[in-house]
């Protein structure tokens, strides 16, 4: 595996599927293995379905809330087999990946 890419969430059932996809739109063409990881901090709002559906591995917190930040950045040196490790937050994300050659 070259990239683990840790995408931490709560609440962002709007935010997430869309994000999945471009992250896999821009690595469809190219040579690297990658995988994408969910650390989700007790979404009520269908963050886990819609993460689920484009079937994704996730993590839940056992402790809902905001401190998946300090969570999730734990858990990628933990889980990341990576070579590789990106961190995008996919609250209100704004153009994620816009700059990036691979």
């Amino acid at each position: 595996m070259d990239l683990t890419i840790i995408l931490p969430t709560f609440n962002e059932a709007g935010n997430i599927g869309i994000l999945i996809d471009k992250i896999r739109g821009i690595f469809s063409s190219s040579s690297y293995s990658y995988e994408i990881i969910v650390v989700d901090a007790g979404s009520q709002d269908g963050t886990l379905a819609v993460v689920q559906e484009k079937r994704v591995r996730a993590l839940v917190q056992q402790s809902p809330g905001y401190l998946y930040y300090n969570f999730s950045a734990y858990m990628d040196i933990i889980i990341g087999i990576g070579r590789f490790l990106g961190f995008q937050l996919s609250e209100n994300f704004n153009r994620p990946f816009a700059s990036h050659s691979f």
